[in-house]
């Protein structure tokens, strides 16, 4: 008497992605987007404050962003790339599910290592880009006022990976500049992820985590109480 839901159910959600690139129409920005490899599918969602965390709701109602006729689309991870386009990769595999779940009866007639020679890289480009970018984006030879200036870049890639490269070279000298770009820029997720930075090199200083609790961005003034942790008394 057991009952399976299927339809308008995930049954095996992969690689739930926040679009932070620049090419795709701003409204795109901070929509997530899932990979769901059992209905050869990619869903695409809006994220909506509810209280502490975030509720999605589908970016068009009854429609998939994208849905395949082929059984063996498994799109089970996405990325945001230099060029400000999301990249999707597809196991493509004709059979999914582990062996252990399936019947002795019918299990002899399948081949579970069909398709692992296989695999695709699919670019999501819009019709009409807000940039046409470059993948060949050296920042690893960036200089360290270079890579706090990327922190203000409007491609989330460009963000993130200076980020991570002010975090491994653990340079002080980006301090003065981080802190000078946590009190003026006039983007709020740049002041923010400059604070980040600072406390991530060692570079934190009181009086920049008073400031950023009187932000006008609420988030950021949130984020300034997780700060100033470190600096009470123990």
């Amino acid at each position: 008497h057991r009952v399976e839901q299927l339809s308008g159910y995930f049954t095996a959600a992969s690689g739930g992605t926040v679009y932070t690139g620049d090419a795709f129409p701003p409204e795109y920005v901070g929509d997530i987007f899932t990979g769901e490899v059992a209905g050869n599918l990619i869903r695409h969602d809006k994220l909506t404050p509810k209280g502490a965390t975030f509720e999605a709701h589908p970016a068009k109602a009854g429609v998939e962003f994208l849905a395949s006729t082929d059984v063996w689309f498994r799109p089970c991870n996405f990325t945001n790339a230099p060029d400000g386009n999301l990249y999707m990769l597809d196991f493509y595999r004709e059979v999914i599910e582990s062996p252990e779940y399936i019947p002795d009866a019918i299990k002899k007639f399948i081949d579970f290592h069909r398709g692992d020679d296989k695999g695709r890289i699919y670019r999501i480009v819009p019709n009409h880009p807000l940039r046409h970018g470059d993948l060949k984006v050296n920042l690893g030879s960036a200089s360290i006022p270079d890579l706090v200036k990327q922190l203000e870049n409007s491609n989330g890639w460009n963000r993130e990976t200076a980020h991570r490269l002010l975090l491994e070279r653990q340079d002080r000298s980006a301090a003065p500049l981080l802190a000078d770009l946590a009190r003026k820029s006039p983007k709020p997720q740049a002041r923010l992820q400059a604070l980040w930075t600072l406390e991530g090199i060692g570079g934190l200083e009181p009086d920049l985590v008073m400031t950023a609790l009187r932000d006008p961005e609420p988030h950021i003034r949130e984020h300034a109480l997780r700060l100033a942790e470190e600096f009470l008394p123990q």
